[in-house]
């Protein structure tokens, strides 16, 4: 129960983000992030990545079939998630849509259902084990 609680509280930071972002609230944090080489990419990936893993666990790890693969619920969820948001960042002045913000974020997912346990990881091969 106390994961469920952790994951709720962390998309309610999540979606402060996004929506403080939308407004043009946060260039200060945008201007120090930049700062570092890569920041932003590295803050997709941490962000994206730690609500994929959040979110599985909260699941209980559950499973779904995404085009006759199994794939990890949680992560299906961030995945499509993490895609509207950065395509709905074309529709905000102060947003700018990125492939390479996707990568972060889709990097992220894929290393979040890495750290799965050990009987929920990824086989590559042919979706998931367990």
């Amino acid at each position: 129960m106390k994961i469920r609680i952790l994951t709720f509280l962390y998309m309610l930071f999540i979606a402060i983000i996004i929506a403080s972002a939308d407004e043009g609230k946060l260039r200060w944090v945008f201007s120090l992030v930049g700062r570092v080489p890569e920041g932003d990419k590295i803050g997709h990936f941490v962000l994206i990545g730690s609500l994929a893993w959040l979110l599985n666990a909260s699941l209980g790890w559950r499973k779904t079939s995404v085009l006759g693969r199994a794939v990890l619920l949680g992560s299906a969820i961030v995945f499509a998630f993490a895609t509207l948001e950065e395509c709905s960042q074309r529709f905000f002045p102060e947003r700018t849509f990125e492939l390479l913000d996707l990568v972060g974020d889709y990097t992220g997912i894929t290393v979040a259902c890495l750290l799965a346990p050990r009987r929920e990881t990824a086989d590559f091969g042919g979706g998931i084990s367990g």
